[in-house]
């Protein structure tokens, strides 16, 4: 029975059409994208587009400076677990290109957030922020947390601070510290350290959470 549901989601698969990393509207209409600016001085914009219905919600803004420096190895990351999926074979690779509107699926644009919340800067103009430093350690411990992880962190997030408004409010300043570690402290190197769950709760989310669930099983 397991592998006669698998054909006919492999099946229903094939017929659908990707745009951006595995954002498919017959699948799933709600979704996250991003607007990505022409020029090197302007905001990444992330966006949540739920439905026909409701107006998008901007969720936070990145300087594309920011975003450049870790966007191979974030389309890398992304690419591969699309590939690994078998009911994802008809979804082409995707990237981040200047000047155009990238669709995400919506766990994998829930994940990028958590990163995108974790490295936005607190002070204008942005270099002055001590965060550019830290944003090495910050993809590195992103990289390190199992999906699962990374849903958990972006609900308690999101639940309290997860508008453009609320930067630096709430676990939206949590998740500078725990993945970026001393902003701004005695520790200004960006030399990654051994990553600490942010809360106990985390821990015990990975047991909640099978480990094997990829993305695209849980959106379908």
């Amino acid at each position: 029975m397991c592998a006669d549901s698998a054909k006919i989601r492999s099946s229903m698969s094939s017929k659908l059409r990707f745009e951006g990393f595995a954002y498919s509207p017959e699948l799933r209409r709600h979704h996250i994208f991003m607007d990505v600016p022409s020029r090197l001085e302007d905001d990444v914009v992330f966006v949540e587009d739920v439905s026909d219905k409701e107006s998008p919600r901007e969720k936070a803004r990145l300087p594309l400076r920011f975003f450049e420096s870790v966007q191979t190895p974030i389309s890398a990351h992304f690419n591969q677990r699309i590939s690994d999926n078998e009911e994802l074979k008809n979804c082409p690779r995707a990237r981040f290109v200047r000047g155009k509107r990238i669709p995400l699926d919506l766990l994998l644009g829930r994940e990028l957030l958590v990163l995108a919340w974790a490295i936005e800067p607190w002070e204008r103009p942005p270099e002055k922020d001590p965060v550019f430093l830290h944003i090495p350690r910050a993809l590195e411990s992103w990289l390190g947390m199992p999906p699962e992880e990374r849903w958990t962190l972006y609900r308690l997030t999101n639940a309290k601070a997860g508008y453009l408004a609320d930067s630096g409010k709430g676990w939206r300043r949590s998740l500078r510290y725990g993945l970026c570690g001393e902003v701004g402290g005695a520790s200004t190197s960006a030399t990654p350290r051994k990553k600490k769950a942010l809360t106990p709760s985390l821990d015990s989310s990975r047991q909640s959470h099978p480990r094997s669930q990829s993305f695209s099983e849980a959106a379908i």
